[in-house]
């Protein structure tokens, strides 16, 4: 896998998910963008490469999605919906990333989970790329885990 396919991957499956299940358009960022009170979910996959997915949202863009995705508006939401929205999203970029990157082979996916905070990289080669969405910003980042984590 190049670094060019990954980065493509992640790109293009955050634009397709985010609208057509969450009705949001993603812009592709120019760098990474520190986001403020936001809302990280990630989790781990298994498969020919291992590895851990994360995404981060501001919490506006975070109620803006829950809200689009459940036919509420962001006043009828709890933090819990949002929480579970945010939590499906990244189950469902991950997955997308993965079936691209991973075409011919099995795969696992972890049940996503929120974070408190912002996590640091472990370990093995990071990918990330960064979106303007309505209500602020998203980050995905994907961790290649290397041979011996397996």
């Amino acid at each position: 896998m190049s670094e060019a396919n990954i980065l493509q991957a992640l790109e293009s499956s955050t634009e397709a998910v985010l609208g057509t299940m969450f009705f949001a358009d993603a812009l592709p960022g120019s760098g990474e963008c520190p986001i403020q009170n936001g809302v990280r979910a990630a989790l781990e996959f298994h498969g020919m490469q291992p590895g851990r997915f994360t995404l981060e949202v501001s919490l506006e863009a975070a109620r803006e999605i829950a809200a689009n995705f459940l036919g509420l508006t962001p006043a009828e939401l709890s933090q819990g919906q949002t929480c579970d929205v945010i939590r499906e999203m990244a189950n469902m970029v991950c997955g997308s990333v993965v079936s691209i990157l991973e075409r011919d082979s099995t795969f696992d996916l972890a049940a996503p989970c929120i974070l408190p905070e912002p996590s640091a990289v472990t370990s093995g080669h990071v990918f990330r790329r960064s979106f303007a969405i309505d209500g602020g910003g998203l980050e995905v980042c994907l961790e290649l885990y290397p041979d011996s984590s397996r």
